[in-house]
């Protein structure tokens, strides 16, 4: 529904009906066409421009900070991979004199390699879930400290 405003107050538009979310983003994506076609309407005699264009600035701001985002979550992940790799080397210079006992009693390199990547999956298994629970108690204290 579109209501004309007064000459000094700007026309605004509202949904009265409760229709699916695809009506309304399919709704989102004519916007550019109907604001040409009410500009076109007006002959140039209204300044016509639309809430992207009247906010450009938010969402530059929130494309920022999704390029940070990702930017820092990827730095965490490769901090994540370089402590599992680096256990995994401590684990294998330590275990080295047992290595070389498992080959003198005619353990195969295979097995023994085998083994360490067994290792080291099963420490990944186990430190996913643990990380992901700690990071929603995480985000659930700090939802509960901004509603105060």
């Amino acid at each position: 529904m579109l209501k004309k405003g007064t000459p000094a107050s700007p026309a605004t538009a509202s949904v009265s009906d409760r229709a699916p979310a695809s009506d309304y983003l399919d709704a989102l994506r004519e916007v550019p066409g109907l604001r040409e076609a009410i500009d076109r309407a007006c002959d140039g005699k209204a300044l016509v421009s639309t809430w992207e264009e009247n906010n450009r600035n938010l969402f530059a701001a929130l494309r920022w900070q999704k390029i940070s985002l990702a930017i820092v979550l990827s730095l965490v992940l490769g901090v994540g991979a370089f402590e599992v790799a680096s256990a995994l080397v401590v684990l294998v210079t330590e275990k080295r004199r047992e290595f070389g006992i498992l080959l003198a009693l005619g353990g195969q390199p295979g097995l023994i390699r085998t083994t360490l990547l067994l290792a080291g999956a099963r420490w990944a298994c186990l430190g996913w879930p643990s990380a992901w629970r700690s990071a929603w108690r995480w985000a659930g204290c700090c939802r509960r400290e901004s509603r105060l």
